[in-house]
This record gives structure tokens, C-alpha cells and sequence, in this order.
């Protein structure tokens, strides 16, 4: 037996209730990048995070939960989590695009925009069981959204503090 169609077989055999782990897992990982958003006051917070990357991991065990219940042929089941995670990538880039205000002169929320669609992939990845993947893309998230900020920050120093870039001429 090949090790895809053992791994496929796996994917088939999770509970409900795994799955429910992994969701509550993606809401807090999610959750725990939108803090720093929250405390910038940035247009999506804690909420929005955790149920970006809950619902991401909800999107990805609804596609295993399918496959289980129409016992379809697991070697299928790969394609289908590929479509619905291309889905996924497209509707966060657009609720990403939402946050993003641009001015004459400025550009407001791509650091909050980009981590959403980092959320995404987080509550990706815990949804298919990556649980070590998903924790550590988690923290190297954190590292660089918060590790980084008094680097930005000493290169420019926006006048209303704001997460603000500064368009050129």
C-alpha cells in the first residue's frame, strides 16, 4: 500500500470532535496575531483573526468530512482539499483587500492584510493535522508582526502612529 493512499486513509478515519480540536486550535492561534493588531487599532483584531483562521480550518475539514461520509476514493481527496484551499487563498485576499485604504500619498493596512492571509494559512494547515507547521508558522508570524515593528518604526515614524507607508512622490 502506498504511503498516500495510508495517509489518505488516515484523513478518513478522524472524528468530528478531532476536527472541533483543530478548529478551537486555528480561532486560537488566529486570535493570538490579531492581538497585536487589536492593540494597534488596526482594522481587524482579535475577532476577525480567530474566525478567519477558524473558519479556514472548518472550510478544510468539511472537504475530509465529505470524502468520509461518501467514502469517495482517497486518492481524490488531495485534489479536493487543492481546490478548496485555492478557494480559500482568493476569498481571504479579498476580506485582506478590505483592509487596505490607500490615500494621495499613503497606503494604510497591508501589515493587517498580510496577516490575515497568514491567518488563513494557519487555520489551513491545523485543519488538515499539521499541528507542529501550524503552531510554528504562528510564531514566526509573531516574530515578525511584532519582532519587527521597532525596525519599521525607526525607519519611519508616521505622525499619527498609525501602521502607515509612505507612497513616494
Amino acid at each position: 500500500m502506498s504511503i498516500r493512499r495510508m495517509v489518505c486513509q488516515y484523513a478518513l478515519m478522524i472524528s468530528e470532535w478531532e476536527f472541533l480540536a483543530r478548529a478551537a486550535v486555528a480561532a486560537i492561534l488566529g486570535g493570538t496575531l490579531g492581538l497585536d493588531r487589536e492593540m494597534r487599532r488596526a482594522a481587524a483584531g482579535v475577532r476577525t483573526y480567530a474566525l478567519v483562521g477558524m473558519g479556514a480550518a472548518a472550510f478544510i475539514a468539511a472537504v475530509i468530512l465529505i470524502a468520509q461520509t461518501v467514502e469517495a476514493d482517497p486518492s481524490t481527496l488531495n485534489d479536493n482539499q487543492s481546490r478548496m484551499a485555492a478557494g480559500l487563498v482568493a476569498g481571504v485576499g479579498f476580506l485582506g483587500a478590505g483592509a487596505i485604504l490607500r490615500t494621495s500619498e499613503r497606503i494604510r493596512g497591508l501589515t493587517t492584510a498580510a496577516s490575515i492571509w497568514v491567518t488563513a494559512a494557519i487555520g489551513l494547515l491545523i485543519g488538515t493535522g499539521s499541528w507542529i507547521l501550524g503552531i510554528g508558522v504562528t510564531i514566526l508570524a509573531l516574530i515578525i508582526i511584532v519582532g519587527l515593528r521597532p525596525l519599521h518604526e525607526s525607519m519611519e515614524e508616521p505622525e499619527d502612529g498609525s501602521d502607515v507607508h509612505d507612497l513616494g512622490p
